[in-house]
């Protein structure tokens, strides 16, 4: 797993994170990724930790000053080996996270094989400027990602992720529309109104998908 960072990037990170001082608390379940909302309300709050991923994206995300004390002292600091030993003092029994096309997730696995990994879809995903844009790359490099559950929209999104990841797919379709309560509506419409539609070749975006899934459904 290669991070690289530049002299900027670096400076701006460290300017905008929360800096913590102690080591990270053992907890059940680890949150990869603070921006998981949805998954955080689902579990009691005294068995999470969240662990935060995003800091070149957001501001007052947390580093632990700890950690990286530890890997200067012993002369392995890297991010690889940041998250090893995140890992390692949390010592959750799963890490699930929310932003299942960080394909950064799916190399966690081989770093630290002693919890369960879980991805949970959290919006459609397209073949343009996502995590299927480069599937057959991908598929190269099967033997690089892992993954104990992934719960997807569809089992044809499954398909296209079984096709690079080794993992179980469970097809649980959107958490954020299964929250929402159920409207019963007996009315009759001569027209139904359905977001999203683009008659332009950004359209592609979902053409593709759909084309990769059923060719992949014929393998």
């Amino acid at each position: 797993m290669v991070f690289k960072y530049s002299l900027t990037s670096i400076i701006k990170i460290l300017f905008n994170s929360k800096f913590i001082f102690t080591k990270p608390p053992k907890k059940k379940i680890m949150v990869y990724d603070s921006e998981s909302k949805e998954i955080i309300n689902f579990f009691n709050q005294k068995d999470l930790h969240i662990f935060d991923v995003r800091h070149q994206q957001f501001s007052h995300q947390k580093i632990n000053l700890f950690i990286i004390f530890k890997l200067l002292i012993e002369f392995k600091l890297s991010k690889k080996n940041y998250i090893f030993y995140y890992l390692k003092y949390v010592n959750p029994k799963a890490v699930i996270t929310f932003i299942d096309n960080n394909i950064s997730f799916y190399k966690l696995k081989k770093i630290y094989p002693y919890c369960k990994f879980i991805a949970v879809q959290n919006a459609f995903r397209t073949s343009k400027v996502d995590i299927f844009s480069d599937l057959k790359n991908l598929k190269k490099k099967k033997n690089k990602f892992f993954c104990d559950y992934i719960l997807t929209f569809n089992k044809d999104v499954g398909r296209l992720y079984n096709s690079f990841i080794t993992c179980k797919i469970l097809t649980i379709g959107s958490i954020r529309s299964n929250k929402r309560k159920k409207i019963e509506n007996n009315k009759k419409h001569d027209i139904l109104y359905i977001s999203t539609y683009r008659s332009t070749e950004d359209n592609e975006i979902f053409l593709k998908t759909v084309k990769l899934a059923q060719s992949h459904a014929n393998q």
